[in-house]
């Protein structure tokens, strides 16, 4: 994780939040947790949910690195930037055989909107790279795949967990259906240039809803890219925005849909060493100890979400709103994502045949 170039230690931040009353706040909260002060924060770069600092903990015997996640200021924090949700899944996780997130070390409700709440969590070590997406050095053949093999067993270990467990207890479970609702609502936002045929993969996907397996913790954006890696090991699962309880193929879909092979119109780059498709899932399964099946239908189904995700970001980006080249070639990949999934669901078994 790095921290972005430019940013300063005092004054006012992103969107309202002062710097040095946030050092000051946490400067509190970390004596009373840690043993040590804080003489500095400093903003990183990313965050679409809430704002992310860097600071150090000066205690008498070490100085530690922590990461701040903190929910924006003058909104309230709900869904996406309910950061102490966020914190209560890393938290759940802490022991989980075979997963690594990083340490909740301290958290604080604060007084929203006006006072944020906020939660610290320990530095984990290592980059921050989607094989196919970034545009950074790629890493070589042998730890793209490690990567990607640790990646879906640590899958396997993550939806273990009971989802009775402290910090995840009465979370409503999210079925399938309320799934491709979600993406639906989504595209009744954006203009028709961008929906493409999305009624018709609507109506395919709900007419050919799998039987739902047992719910379990799914990170909801689970990929390298929201994933820390040193060599060929995952160090660290991050960005837990979008947990839920739910299908756990839900993530397997997700995160095949990142392969080099899946055919995504967002990819920028082949990515040398990926195991192939039918390995990873075979890693998963071996892992969970079950087969998995029906995985056309998530295939398309993230297809789907990733299509809906983008005709929003489209629809928000002044950029693209100011270049018309730009506007129509993001319309195009989104439209293309909505025939991807439509061609998927035509070959599942209750599908409309061509």
């Amino acid at each position: 994780m790095t921290a972005s170039s430019g940013s300063g230690t005092t004054g006012v931040g992103d969107r309202g939040l002062d710097v040095e009353d946030l050092r000051e706040r946490v400067d509190g909260l970390a004596r009373q947790a840690l043993g040590g002060g804080i003489d500095a924060v400093e903003r990183m770069a990313g965050g679409a949910s809430g704002l992310t600092f860097r600071a150090e903990v000066q205690a008498p015997d070490a100085v530690t690195p922590v990461i701040l996640k903190v929910a924006p200021p003058g909104l309230m924090p709900v869904r996406n930037r309910d950061v102490l949700r966020h914190a209560r899944a890393m938290s759940a996780l802490a022991g989980t055989p075979g997963v690594r997130v990083p340490r909740i070390l301290f958290t604080d409700a604060g007084d929203p909107p006006d006072l944020p709440p906020l939660y610290a969590m320990s530095f984990e070590p290592g980059d921050c790279i989607e094989p196919i997406f970034d545009h950074g050095p790629l890493p070589g053949p042998d730890e793209v795949g490690g990567r990607m093999v640790a990646a879906a067993r640590m899958m396997a270990g993550l939806h273990a967990l009971d989802v009775s467990a402290p910090g995840l207890e009465g979370e409503p479970v999210i079925g399938l259906e309320a799934e491709v609702g979600r993406w639906v609502r989504a595209f009744g936002t954006v203009p028709d240039e961008l929906k493409g045929r999305a009624d018709e993969a609507t109506e395919l996907l709900l007419a050919a809803v799998p039987a739902p397996l047992p719910p379990v913790l799914v990170h909801g954006d689970y990929r390298l890219g929201n994933m820390l890696a040193r060599g060929r090991e995952v160090t660290s699962i991050i960005d837990w925005e979008l947990w839920a309880v739910a299908d756990p193929r839900l993530d397997l879909g997700w995160f095949l849909l990142h392969h080099d092979t899946a055919g995504n119109p967002h990819q920028r780059r082949p990515a040398p060493g990926m195991p192939s498709v039918d390995e990873l899932v075979a890693v998963y399964e071996t892992a969970a100890g079950r087969a998995v099946s029906d995985l056309p239908w998530f295939h398309a189904l993230a297809r789907f979400k990733q299509a809906a995700a983008g005709a929003l970001l489209l629809k928000r980006s002044p950029v693209a709103q100011e270049d018309p080249t730009a506007w129509q070639d993001g319309a195009r990949r989104i439209r293309a994502e909505v025939e991807d999934a439509i061609a998927l669901l035509e070959a599942v078994p209750g599908g409309r045949s061509r």
